[in-house]
């Protein structure tokens, strides 16, 4: 028996950088970037979330062994250009949501959850890892953008999306 999606369960702990997963945040759904594991919790990039108490796009660590739905490593991030998209525009450096591109970086901004004081807000590199500085005039932001399951899942009929972003 084939099952599509290919998805996968298992313990957020066993989750790699760079899955994408569904996991319970705050007693509802989330969907998150596992963005580094360490020894004694996951930290995720929360790309929205059903909790009405928190906005999108923030940071967080996860302490428990919660189980998660992931879709692995190989998601399309599927950007849309438009006037806004250039190098050095800095109309959108704060904006949560927003991808800066580079020569050598997907950057994504993020907030961190009002009380967790040991994560700070930034521009994470999404195929390092890493936090960047995008207000360097080498950057184009992105302010629509859409995730799929894989690449050739935005191929099929009647696809839609996992995800979907659009600058506000």
């Amino acid at each position: 028996m084939i099952v599509q999606p290919d998805v996968q369960l298992k313990k957020l702990s066993g989750a790699s950088a760079g899955e994408l997963v569904r996991l319970e945040f705050g007693r509802a759904s989330a969907l998150a970037i596992v963005m580094r594991q360490t020894d004694q919790s996951t930290v995720c990039a929360f790309l929205e979330t059903e909790d009405k108490n928190r906005e999108p796009f923030f940071l967080a660590v996860s302490m428990e062994d919660a189980m998660c739905m992931s879709y692995g490593k190989e998601w399309l991030l599927d950007l849309m250009f438009d006037a806004s998209t250039y190098p050095g525009n800095s109309q959108f450096l704060d904006k949560h949501g927003v991808i800066h591109l580079s020569e050598t970086a997907v950057a994504i901004n993020l907030d961190r959850p009002p009380e967790d004081i040991r994560l700070s807000a930034g521009a994470f590199d999404l195929r390092t890892f890493k936090t960047v500085d995008v207000h360097r005039r080498a950057y184009a932001p992105v302010t629509s953008w859409k995730i799929w399951h894989t690449a050739a899942a935005k191929h099929q009929t009647n696809a839609k999306p996992l995800f979907v972003f659009a600058a506000s």
